[in-house]
């Protein structure tokens, strides 16, 4: 089966980065996790990416992990592909935990190449590996502020591995971006990245976007994706404008990741709680009600302003 007929071809569309439901003792809640499946499902995304730097993988020991990728599997799974970051630093280290977590239902891997410093030939060796051993798909996920920057020429190479289904292209380089989405083998999935970039990537012709912020607005962000499929390009720029004045102008917890941001939003639609695991904080009652009052002004939750 070609990667058109299979994963590739599902991932095209809005994939949220979905946070990791926890409790104040960092402990997972199982009741947050059907909370968010239901909430997610509301919409007509195209698959989930779970437990990668935003989903706090970096502060969960693998236990928490393998019971959370369950969780995710129990609720997501047969209805969205679900993605779910295997990588470690290690060669073997990330064969070995692919499969495992493989045996527990997940849809593909999620690769990050973690060694900023190896060049274009370790890391070609690194990922040829991974995918040859992988008993499912693999996503990369190029970020080169959380892993090694790719050159752009192996990135393309990369796209036709029959294995290697889809790409995150993280990022602000938009020269870059443009060029993957135009010359990625023709089965490849190319999935731009960001909140704030939603316009940009779909209108280049990313075959989809995935970004954690997408579940704090997904009525904005599929305006967004609407518009531009009927070549209404001014409501998609009204919309992204108003998405980007949220990012702008709500508080910031300075965790690196906005996953606590998204978690306090989340809150205030009633899906999970905002607890964060250490060393990140979580928003305090008077960021939360900064967030709420933010919110209202801007008419967040709503598709379209009347």
């Amino acid at each position: 089966m070609s990667k058109s007929d299979s994963l590739a071809a599902r991932l095209r569309g809005l994939v949220p980065v979905v946070p990791t439901p926890l409790l104040m003792d960092e402990s997972l809640d199982e009741a947050g996790f059907e909370r968010l499946a239901e909430f997610t499902l509301t919409y007509p995304f195209s698959g989930i990416w779970a437990l990668a730097s935003a989903g706090e993988d970096q502060n969960l020991p693998d236990p928490v992990i393998e019971a959370a990728t369950r969780l995710f599997v129990q609720h997501f799974g047969g209805q969205l592909p679900v993605l779910v970051k295997t990588s470690r630093a290690g060669t073997r280290e990330t064969i070995e935990r692919t499969r495992r977590l493989a045996d527990l239902g997940i849809d593909a891997a999620v690769i990050l190449p973690e060694h900023k410093r190896l060049g274009s030939d370790h890391i070609r060796r690194h990922i040829d590996a991974i995918a040859d051993a992988s008993p499912i798909p693999l996503v990369l996920y190029h970020n080169s502020s959380r892993g090694a920057e790719l050159d752009t020429n192996l990135l393309l190479e990369l796209t036709a591995h029959p294995r290697i289904v889809a790409m995150k292209a993280g990022g602000s380089d938009l020269a870059q971006l443009q060029r993957l989405c135009l010359f990625a083998a023709e089965d490849f999935a190319v999935l731009t990245a960001g909140g704030g970039q939603i316009l940009a990537g779909l209108a280049m012709g990313a075959a989809g976007h995935t970004a954690i912020p997408l579940l704090a607005f997904p009525e904005r962000a599929f305006a967004i994706r609407d518009s531009i499929a009927t070549g209404d390009l001014d409501v998609a720029r009204g919309q992204q404008r108003i998405i980007n004045d949220f990012i702008a102008r709500m508080p910031k917890l300075q965790n690196r990741e906005v996953h606590g941001e998204v978690k306090c939003v989340l809150e205030i639609r009633g899906v999970i709680e905002r607890h964060v695991s250490a060393p990140f904080v979580s928003a305090t009652d008077a960021q939360r009600d900064s967030f709420q009052e933010l919110i209202e002004e801007l008419r967040l939750f709503e598709a379209m302003d009347d």
